[in-house]
């Protein structure tokens, strides 16, 4: 089989495109990359894509999920479609835009297959007839070397973007607009909290509730995304919350990526800030090289595990995560490394920061990264990709 696979201007995406195609040519499958900066006409995708059994798209902002008039790239293409919905299945909130692609999806349901780390997709795809399989991530660093034994050079550190919390809502001049506010202050009092439990009870609460299966799907997936939009303050909200141990922040403020100067910084005399972080190295290092690294999921997931976590256990590092019931699947040590409040998070940190307890925090750290290496290797999440492609 041929697999092509479309290159991301996001470093993280590119990451994981790259190591896709390591394990799909691995499992004896030959791969082509569609280079975005090199398509300037139809004919440069047709040859780009050329003799591609599958296409395999993992970022919703890339070029074959570009819109035309009447459609989406993805349609028109000739090879079948994989979409590997490493974040939620829409990325935007324009209900607009979401209708459309909705239909899209629809219309090439015969000859396209989704997979999500989210497991609420997989039903509500599969209910408007669009195939969709639950998947765990997959670690965006490939094969690292063993990482070096202690000691640790920092505490606790955190990578990733992260805002001071907000303290009024953001206005979309919507009916909702302090029901999306409520859900940001819900998951930062309870991390278990689930937003899309909090659109199902306003919908059923309106005085007519919508009973179209494929425009109540479209409205949710708005939803979540106006809720995602607070997900930076709310990790700025917990790490804020750490005052008493000295704390690395790689990333913060996203100004950084567009050349930027950076102006949003948390108080603290605690937390120094560094520029983001892309080398798989370099990442690789600060993982392994920290006591605790921390884990705050965007809004957008009530279960999914993203690739953070999987990122720090591939180092050989050691990680507290909010929690996501999906860990407990995939982790024997899963209640060891959540944590489902504020407080909860403060309790660990401490546990986790004491000498007495090295043992225990090497004990987990060797865990979670066996059972992450069993359960979500790179050669196990591409098997059963491919699968259920040939059945499809």
């Amino acid at each position: 089989m041929k697999i092509g696979l479309e290159r991301s201007k996001s470093k993280i995406y590119d990451r994981l495109v790259t190591e896709l195609a390591r394990g799909f040519q691995g499992l004896g499958h030959e791969t082509a990359f569609l280079n975005p900066d090199a398509i300037t006409s139809a004919t440069d995708l047709l040859l780009a894509l050329h003799g591609c059994d599958w296409v395999v798209i993992t970022n919703s902002s890339g070029i074959l999920s570009l819109e035309t008039p009447d459609n989406f790239l993805f349609e028109v293409i000739p090879p079948k479609v994989a979409f590997l919905h490493h974040d939620a299945p829409f990325n935007r909130n324009d209900l607009a835009h979401i209708r459309k692609k909705l239909a899209g999806y629809q219309r090439i349901q015969s000859k396209s297959i989704h997979f999500s780390i989210e497991k609420a997709d997989e039903n509500d795809l599969n209910g408007l007839g669009i195939s969709c399989y639950p998947i765990t991530h997959i670690n965006s660093l490939g094969d690292l070397p063993d990482p070096p034994a202690a000691p640790w050079t920092r505490d606790l550190a955190f990578i990733g973007h992260a805002m001071p919390p907000i303290n009024g809502y953001i206005s979309y001049e919507t009916d909702w607009d302090r029901d999306y506010f409520a859900c940001y202050q819900a998951r930062i009092a309870r991390l278990d909290h689930r937003i899309k439990a909090d659109f199902e009870r306003l919908h059923q609460a309106l005085p007519a509730p919508i009973d179209d299966d494929t425009e109540r799907f479209a409205r949710k997936a708005q939803f979540i995304q106006h809720v995602n939009a607070y997900s930076l303050f709310q990790r700025g909200a917990l790490l804020q919350c750490i005052t008493q141990h000295g704390l690395h922040i790689y990333g913060g403020d996203p100004s950084w990526l567009h050349g930027r100067e950076c102006t949003h910084f948390m108080p603290g005399a605690n937390i120094e800030y560094h520029e983001p972080v892309f080398d798989v190295a370099a990442i690789g290092e600060i993982f392994a090289g920290t006591r605790i690294n921390l884990n705050i999921t965007s809004l957008q997931f009530d279960t999914g595990v993203i690739n953070r976590v999987l990122d720090c256990a591939a180092s050989g590092g050691f990680m507290l995560t909010d929690t996501k019931e999906q860990l407990r699947e995939i982790t024997s040590v899963a209640d060891d490394i959540m944590f489902a409040t504020p407080g909860e998070m403060l309790e660990k940190i401490e546990f986790y920061l004491d000498p007495a307890n090295d043992g225990r925090r090497r004990e987990i750290t060797r865990a979670l990264a066996e059972d992450l290496k069993r359960n979500c290797s790179l050669e196990s999440t591409l098997s059963y990709m491919l699968e259920k492609m040939e059945q499809h």
